[in-house]
């Protein structure tokens, strides 16, 4: 047994964690340092992650609830270079060279009634082994002690952007807004919000670099970026969904 995997199970014991589900992810990168998962009983998993995270930057380990999927083994490249990468990119232009599309369609559904609040919704349908579990939440521990790495090791691969723009993206809203990720597979990612936008007005611009991110979120889901808007405003959980 290592000494991060060591250094992590006495973590997850320290944080009430059940650790009889330990083990190494079947996803791994050649090179990269492991990633593990666990299970633990549904309906526990945004607590669990409270604890978990106020240990991340002794363990090395960010918890991202709700991670099972599996894709190409060919993937290639490093995590370290899809980082770099995102670095390279500033994401207030890759909002403004990416806008004018999702503009003209923000304005084609006005309707706001029947929107739902923005809430967490935890993937929980499978577990870490890909077998149906309702009873169970998977916890992956991805190595690092930043939530906008995440996605360079956990990579979404169909219907979404590429790996090193979630990093430049989520980064930027860290640094903007607080905001860190919480729940991620191949379709979703959910954020908690430290610092969320106080009055319409402040979210405009932020519903706006949202849509351009996640299209599907307002045109299958909450209709306009003005309704987007007003979700935001307050809301400590950022949702997002590729179709």
């Amino acid at each position: 047994m290592s000494k991060d995997e060591t250094e992590l199970l006495n973590a997850l014991k320290h944080a009430e964690v059940a650790t009889t589900s330990f083990a190494l992810a079947g996803y791994q990168h050649a090179g990269d340092p492991a990633i593990y998962t666990v299970e633990i009983p549904f309906g526990t998993g945004i607590a669990a992650w409270r604890r978990l995270r106020t240990i991340t930057p002794a363990v090395g380990y960010w918890p991202i609830l709700g991670w099972v999927y599996l894709p190409s083994p060919t993937e290639s490249e490093a995590s370290s270079e899809i980082i770099a990468e995102g670095l390279t990119i500033d994401a207030r232009d890759w909002f403004e060279h990416n806008q004018l599309d999702v503009v003209i369609k923000a304005e084609q559904r006005t309707d706001d009634h029947g929107v739902s609040p923005l809430a967490f919704h935890i993937p929980t349908r499978l577990t870490a082994d890909n077998t149906p579990s309702p009873s169970a939440t998977t916890i992956t521990f991805a190595p690092t002690t930043v939530s906008w790495e995440v996605p360079a090791y956990l990579r979404k691969t169909e219907h979404t952007q590429p790996p090193h723009v979630h990093v430049a993206i989520h980064k930027y809203w860290n640094e903007r807004w607080g905001s860190e990720l919480v729940g991620w597979d191949a379709s979703t990612a959910e954020c908690a919000t430290a610092r969320p936008p106080r009055t319409v007005e402040d979210a405009l611009p932020l519903a706006q670099q949202q849509y351009n991110y996640c299209p599907d979120l307002v045109s299958q889901n909450v209709g306009s970026v003005s309704n987007l808007a007003r979700l935001l405003v307050n809301c400590p959980i950022w949702w997002f969904w590729w179709d």
